[in-house]
């Protein structure tokens, strides 16, 4: 699996699957979606969020496209070569590594449910949406 040739078709599928998780991720944590929310659950203040921001956006970009590389690696060692097959590999990553290890959270550090759900539901979306974009991208 780690010798999966790296090829300008990979690494675009890549690129993409992470832009994409970036901008759902923009879109999921705006003020039009669950800013106020997700700020009201992690004690995240309006001050907070205006000293640096770009740092904490960089990061999340970076772990993006790590992700995408990592989920594109499985994707192609299962052969999933459509939408839904994508999708289920997407899911199957979230459910089994993500979810489990943010439920510890809730449980240790005695996070909300609604916190979980909140970031939770981004991180499937965003598995969903780079499982699919990386079967279906062209090889």
């Amino acid at each position: 699996m780690l010798d999966t040739p790296v090829n300008a078709a990979l690494v675009m599928a890549i690129f993409v699957a992470g832009i994409v998780r970036f901008v759902i991720g923009g879109i999921w944590y705006s003020k039009w979606c669950f800013q106020k929310t997700w700020m009201k659950l992690s004690g995240v203040k309006e001050s907070d969020m205006k000293k640096d921001p770009l740092r904490p956006m960089l990061v999340e970009l970076l772990a993006g496209f790590f992700m995408a590389y990592v989920l594109a690696l499985v994707v192609r060692h299962t052969a999933a070569r459509n939408v839904v097959g994508g999708m289920e590999i997407g899911f199957l990553v979230w459910v089994g590594f993500v979810a489990t290890v943010t439920i510890g959270a809730v449980v240790f550090e005695k996070k909300s449910f609604r916190w979980f759900a909140l970031l939770n539901g981004f991180q499937l979306v965003s598995m969903l949406a780079m499982g699919a974009i990386l079967a279906i991208w062209p090889q």
